[in-house]
């Protein structure tokens, strides 16, 4: 039996599209979290596991897939890297000029700022030493 696409309305997909390539401009190489809500309050962390659902179950249209493949998007979600962390906490440190970052700090986007640095200090052990000196030159000791 063949799975039947769905026909998405053009505007609701076409609306969060537009929501998730101005987020993607202001945070490279982030994955959205499915609990980001945009200051606009568009929920575009609902939308895009909406979309991930009906990607993994094979429900879209494959014109919706190639626009979201073209902004690096894929059916699973990705967890944050090392390093896209790293530059959300340097923008903190930028921003505030202090390391004095709350363990239940979360950034605009949503993002758990806080737990992230309390975890790298906790699992020091596991750091590389680039990223220990990274952190250092923030003001983050670990």
């Amino acid at each position: 039996m063949k799975t039947q696409k769905v026909t998405l309305p053009r505007k609701w997909f076409n609306r969060g599209y537009a929501q998730l390539i101005m987020y993607l401009r202001d945070h490279p190489g982030i994955d959205v979290s499915d609990h980001l809500v945009l200051g606009n309050g568009f929920e575009l962390g609902q939308w895009v596991m909406q979309i991930r659902s009906m990607w993994q179950d094979n429900l879209l249209d494959t014109s919706y897939i190639l626009k979201l493949e073209g902004l690096g998007l894929s059916p699973i979600q990705e967890y944050q890297s090392w390093e896209s962390m790293y530059w959300y906490a340097k923008d903190y440190y930028i921003e505030y000029g202090n390391k004095a970052i709350e363990r239940n700090y979360k950034t605009q986007d949503g993002i758990l700022l806080g737990a992230w640095i309390h975890r790298q200090k906790q699992y020091a052990f596991l750091l590389t030493k680039e990223q220990k000196e990274k952190l250092k030159d923030i003001g983050i000791e670990v």
